[in-house]
């Protein structure tokens, strides 16, 4: 009698269990996704000094193959446009940039030199002038490209 007790006890502590883990398995599949969702689009605008104004790609003729122009819409009220409707065979090695996304390609191999972040800050006067312009919230603008295709 007593062995029947224990095992029923422990079939009720296996069928709580999971019925909890079943809870949690459906709220994970169901409300989970939906809610981390949420968060990628209420993103709040971020402030000119946070992210710089991209500079732009061009190849070795000088004909512009990526640009930023601004967008209010935009999480950072800048967006990248490229020159892909005209030249289809570039986006595979140009890649792409998004404020959240991330980067591929050229735009994130150069990431540094088109953000500017690769200001030499080894004199006074650089180093002050990028401190001064991080204070008063000025934008930063990166550096052009040329590449050799």
């Amino acid at each position: 009698m007593a062995i029947q007790t224990q095992m029923r006890r422990l079939l009720m502590f296996f069928i709580a269990l999971f019925v909890v883990v079943s809870g949690f398995l459906v709220y994970w599949q169901t409300y989970w996704p939906v809610a981390d969702a949420q968060q990628y689009t209420r993103y709040q605008q971020c402030m000119a000094s946070d992210q710089p104004i991209r500079g732009r790609i061009y190849d070795r003729n000088g004909v512009l193959l990526a640009w930023s122009v601004p967008d209010p819409n935009s999480p950072c009220g800048w967006r990248r446009r490229y020159a892909t409707a005209a030249h289809p065979s570039i986006s595979s090695f140009l890649g792409y940039f998004s404020y959240i996304y991330g980067s591929t390609g050229i735009e994130h191999y150069y990431n540094d030199i088109l953000s500017g972040q690769t200001g030499s800050t080894t004199d006074f006067n650089s180093a002050s002038q990028q401190y001064l312009n991080k204070i008063l919230h000025r934008p930063v603008y990166g550096q052009d490209i040329y590449l050799s295709i």
